[in-house]
């Protein structure tokens, strides 16, 4: 039996991970809400301090070490780029950590610097990006409306479309905001995982076209293929070097794919990926826990739609 532990199960990465751990795990889910849905899908719940309390770390060694922990999932952005910052002082304990590689982390939680990191390699496929300060100066390089999204987020949370000064004005002085010009369309949308091993290489692949819900989560997914965006995934890989789960998203602009984002993580659209057999619980497993290069199944080809769900609690002076 292996010990699995699963961050942020209330969280559509943290429950979508646990419903596709295989059958031989015991399943921690812990989240910061006591009625967390993913508490029904674990082994044993536990509630969580946020990850920005001091007593975050202590609470997290402590869960590890009585539970006898194997591996840990974090599943929400928050932890991860918590195990990430203290990284050297949690791989010292016995168990593994799904955690790709720290330097990548930390580039690619700043949009900014993401752009800066690719784009002398990728000039094709990146979105020319400026931080926000002079709406003339965006305004004449990327033409109205353009975008503005935050330097640090997820989920396409903070993004607004900007077509005068003062809308312009109001929103950037909110948070420390980059500017972009709008690239394709929402039907032209793409999330790319694949599985890396360290030194540019990977082997698992898939690629779905996809349509965004208002929480920011892939709503409606279609399995898919194109040679020239596989190619560009292959050649961004040998220049990041990513390790384990990695998250590509791009949009098409008729000519190039042009990346919106790297997750350095297993992302939200995982359960999707698994019903088409790529199930990246198990590929982690595999190789954080056991030293193996995962294998994957034939991807099996379809579309996905999701949809609100009830998920019911009887009293017990109800059976």
């Amino acid at each position: 039996m292996i010990n699995v532990l699963v961050t942020g199960v209330g969280a559509i990465i943290g429950y979508g991970i646990a419903q596709n751990l295989p059958k031989n795990c015991f399943v921690v889910g812990t989240d910061i809400f006591d009625d967390a849905v993913g508490r029904y899908f674990v082994d044993k719940f536990i509630q969580a301090p946020l990850t920005s309390s001091d007593k975050y770390y202590d609470w997290l060694t402590n869960v590890i070490d009585e539970n006898n922990i194997d591996i840990v999932f974090p599943g929400i952005e928050q932890d991860v780029h918590y195990i990430a910052d203290n990284f050297e002082r949690l791989s010292k304990l016995k168990c593994k950590f799904v955690i790709n590689d720290v330097s990548l982390i930390n580039i690619t939680k700043d949009k900014f610097d993401t752009y800066l990191y690719l784009k002398d390699e990728f000039p094709n496929n990146v979105i020319d990006s400026v931080e926000a300060s002079e709406f003339d100066f965006i305004a004449k390089n990327f033409g109205l409306p353009f975008i503005i999204k935050p330097r640090k987020g997820y989920a396409s949370k903070g993004i607004y479309t900007v077509d005068n000064i003062d809308d312009f004005n109001f929103y950037k002085n909110k948070n420390n905001y980059i500017a972009q010009p709008i690239v394709g369309d929402n039907n032209n949308e793409f999330t790319v995982s694949i599985f890396g091993y360290g030194d540019g290489n990977f082997q698992p692949y898939i690629a779905l076209k996809r349509k965004l819900s208002q929480e920011g989560a892939t709503s409606k997914a279609e399995v898919y293929y194109d040679e020239l965006l596989y190619d560009l995934v292959v050649r961004m890989c040998r220049y990041i070097k990513p390790i384990g789960p990695t998250n590509f998203q791009f949009r098409f602009d008729g000519v190039n794919y042009k990346l919106l984002e790297i997750n350095p993580r297993i992302s939200s659209a995982s359960s999707i990926r698994s019903a088409f057999g790529y199930n990246e619980p198990i590929m982690c497993i595999d190789y954080f826990l056991h030293g193996k290069i995962p294998s994957v199944e034939k991807i099996k080809k379809g579309k996905a739609l999701r949809y609100i769900k009830d998920f019911i609690i009887y009293d017990s002076d109800n059976i």
